[in-house]
C-alpha cells in the first residue's frame, strides 16, 4: 500500500508501482523482542502492537498470531 499527501499524475504512479527499489520487507523471523527488523535497505522497522509469538516454518516463535480486533505492527 502506498499513501501520498499529494496529488500524482499518471506517470507518477506508474513510476512507484514498477520501480524496482524495495521500500519493505519484514520476515517476521525474529524468536523474541517486540521489534520485527526491515530487510530492505531504508531499515523501517515495526513495532510489534499486541500479536503473540507462535511457530512458524523455521521453529517455535518464529511466526506472528494476530486476534483481529487491535493487533498490528506500527512501521517506524
Amino acid at each position: 500500500m502506498h499513501i501520498d499527501n499529494i496529488s500524482l499524475n499518471e506517470f507518477s504512479i506508474f513510476s512507484q508501482y514498477h520501480s524496482e527499489i524495495l521500500s519493505l520487507h519484514l520476515k517476521f523471523d525474529e524468536s523474541s523482542g517486540e521489534t520485527t527488523y526491515d530487510s530492505s535497505a531504508l531499515e523501517n522497522n515495526g513495532i510489534l502492537k499486541g500479536p503473540i509469538r507462535v511457530a512458524g516454518r523455521t521453529g517455535e516463535g518464529r511466526a506472528l498470531g494476530f486476534d483481529g480486533v487491535d493487533d498490528y505492527i506500527a512501521i517506524t
